[in-house]
């Protein structure tokens, strides 16, 4: 039988075991390394032998799937190969540092974190709430190659390259996908696909996109898209939909059809050019949306097409192959312009429009053409006029021009 401590001692003892955990916050006393293959033959093994706030190191090459049931465990490949699935059923699991080829990791749990890893033909999909994806590199791969499915998810600094379906789709509220790089992926589908109200997208390049580059849906209400970039899509460069979602500082270029697409209600568009598009530059429909400071040229169809209650102010259209501004029914344009537009600088095909202080200027074959009835043309510079049977004449700013259509 072992001795018992006297009790002087035993208490000291506990006593600086509280110190120590006091000292280091929420880590566990007792916290355990286990090395790999070094302390337990498999990875298998080293995760029964786990307990919560254990790190196990894994050196070598892992062949087989392993499942983690423990929670609160730190996973760590040290040069390490994974041959085989880690499927995860524990919450606050951290894996990092390992390369997955053929088989990648799928987690049930909550608040599971991949982080440093390299896939080859390998996917992370995490069905947990709070999941964490950093600084992966993913290379190849089927139905996506990073997919996480609950809400509250951060997916960060990851590169993908090469996947046949959508590269990046976060499905569920309060997410956070930021800093990502996505290239070659996407085929039929975006490239970028998030899912959930107030989503925050930042900073996320996609380029050479075989379907629409980057798509946001917020119908949950709430989300800021900002500062994105699309470099080449065969699709759409970037599609938002959702209610009250901020859209705001960025670049697209190279598209095979529409630019920039928002459909959203009390939603705001801002400060973003749009170049070299298959499709129209832009199209807004949506009440109480408001569009701002976008530049755009270079379209093989229509500039900017608001609608559906759309305000547009502060916009510049140049070079494209139809009207610079298309506007339908309830659409505002306030101090924009549009120049050198082979088709015309602004036609109306709606009811109720209003147009006041834009410069419509230099287009062929006239500057403004009207199919519908404005609710007001006031204070705009332009040249020539026409109308929906082709009659083409000389006005005159501020005045009700040809009695074509401007309402009272």
């Amino acid at each position: 039988m072992a001795k018992r401590s006297p009790r002087g001692v035993s208490f000291l003892v506990a006593a600086c075991i509280a110190a120590v955990g006091a000292t280091v916050g929420a880590a566990p006393a007792f916290a355990d390394e286990i090395r790999v293959p070094k302390e337990a033959r498999t990875l298998q093994q080293a995760v029964r032998k786990a307990r919560p706030g254990d790190t196990i190191r894994v050196r070598g090459t892992v062949r087989g799937d392993v499942v983690v049931s423990v929670s609160g465990i730190r996973i760590v490949g040290e040069n390490a190969r994974m041959r085989g699935e880690l499927v995860i059923h524990g919450d606050d699991v951290d894996v990092s540092g390992f390369r997955f080829n053929g088989s990648g990791v799928e987690s049930y749990g909550d608040g599971t974190t991949v982080r440093d890893g390299r896939f080859r033909s390998a996917e992370i999909a995490l069905y947990g709430s709070g999941g964490v994806v950093s600084g992966n590199e993913i290379q190849g791969g089927d139905a996506f190659g990073i997919g996480v499915f609950g809400p509250g998810a951060l997916v960060t600094d990851n590169e993908v390259d090469a996947v046949e379906g959508t590269g990046i789709y976060v499905g569920g509220a309060d997410a956070e996908v930021t800093r990502n790089t996505v290239e070659d992926s996407g085929f039929f589908v975006p490239s970028i696909h998030v899912v959930g109200g107030d989503a925050f997208v930042s900073e996320n390049h996609v380029s050479d996109a075989f379907g629409t580059g980057i798509q946001v849906e917020a119908w949950d209400g709430g989300g800021e898209i900002v500062d994105n970039v699309v470099a080449g899509a065969d699709d759409v460069g970037i599609y938002v939909t959702g209610m009250d979602v901020v859209t705001d500082g960025f670049e697209v270029v190279a598209t095979g059809s529409v630019g920039v697409l928002v459909d959203t209600f009390g939603g705001t568009v801002s400060d973003g050019t749009v170049t070299d598009t298959g499709a129209d530059l832009m199209i807004v429909w949506g009440a109480d949306t408001v569009v701002s400071d976008v530049t755009g040229s270079d379209a093989d169809s229509e500039g900017i097409v608001l609608d559906g209650g759309a305000t547009g102010s502060e916009l510049v259209v140049s070079d494209v192959m139809s009207c610079g501004f298309l506007m339908g029914t309830g659409s505002t344009l306030l101090d924009s312009t549009a120049t050198r537009c082979e088709g015309t600088g602004l036609q109306n095909i709606g009811s109720d429009v209003t147009v006041i202080r834009c410069t419509l200027t230099g287009n062929l074959p006239v500057d403004v053409m009207n199919a519908g009835t404005f609710m007001c043309f006031d204070a705009n510079e332009f040249g020539t006029i026409g109308d929906s049977s082709g009659f083409v004449g000389f006005g005159e700013d501020g005045l009700v021009f040809l009695g074509i259509g401007i309402g009272d």
